[in-house]
């Protein structure tokens, strides 16, 4: 995408979490810009989504963005991203909005709160959205996204899935923060053998696309269980066809 920020010209804008306290907490949503993807990157110096100031410091805040790109040459993009405030994982919220950079500054319009209906746990239950990645697909003007399922496992570490789900949409739903998603899969351990499958995410373009249209490609973290889990980390991932 272009955009000219501080008087440079840029071509590619990379979304992050950042945060600046040793927990997890207090996170932001934050952008980059470089003109190869190998940079260098320079940070926009405010966040694109900012931690709400009403709340305490301490919370889980705003992140994990996830975006397409709207036009390139006018450097406008979908933002995807969570959003949480309490201990209890199962209150974040998942948020749309189309991010401008038009006028040399990030400007957030149309933000509304990601539909949930049609999402179904590991037990068949409604579910809610949290660490998820979103593809478009051009032909069937549809967005796709992956998410960690719930509930969360008892055992530990507790913090992170047993299984991911792909699920997908019509991008007219959201856009409207309306309709209903469709649960297309659910990645677990027949897949990988793992005992945590966790942090997805899926093969795209540099616009956020499907880089074919006939399949879909996921991409996900494994690990055992504890004492050693942060210790047995792997890439893995799986394609499926469309």
């Amino acid at each position: 995408m272009n955009a000219t920020i501080g008087g440079t010209s840029y071509t590619y804008a990379m979304f992050y979490t950042g945060n600046d306290a040793n927990c997890s907490c207090h996170n932001q949503v934050g952008v980059a810009f470089a003109n190869s993807l190998d940079g260098p990157w320079t940070k926009y110096s405010s966040p694109v989504i900012a931690f709400d100031s009403t709340k305490s410091t301490s919370l889980w805040g705003e992140g994990q963005p996830s975006a397409t790109t709207i036009n390139p040459s006018a450097g406008t993009v979908v933002l995807t991203w969570s959003s949480g405030y309490t201990s209890n994982p199962a209150d974040t919220k998942a948020y749309f909005a189309q991010v401008s950079f038009a006028t040399g500054a990030p400007v957030i319009s149309g933000k509304h709160q990601i539909q949930t209906t049609g999402l179904t746990d590991l037990n068949g239950s409604q579910d809610f959205i949290n660490n998820f990645d979103i593809v478009y697909s051009t032909t069937r003007d549809a967005f796709y996204m992956i998410r960690e399922a719930h509930p969360y496992p008892t055992s530990s570490p507790n913090y992170i899935s047993t299984a991911v789900q792909v699920d997908s949409i019509p991008g007219s739903s959201m856009w409207s923060g309306s309709g209903s998603w469709t649960v297309l899969s659910n990645i677990d351990s027949s897949v990988s053998s793992a005992a945590r499958i966790h942090n997805p995410g899926f093969s795209r373009t540099i616009y956020g696309t499907l880089p074919n249209e006939s399949s879909i490609t996921a991409l996900f973290t494994t690990a055992s269980l504890d004492p050693n889990s942060l210790w047995t980390y792997r890439w893995f991932k799986t394609t499926a066809a469309l």
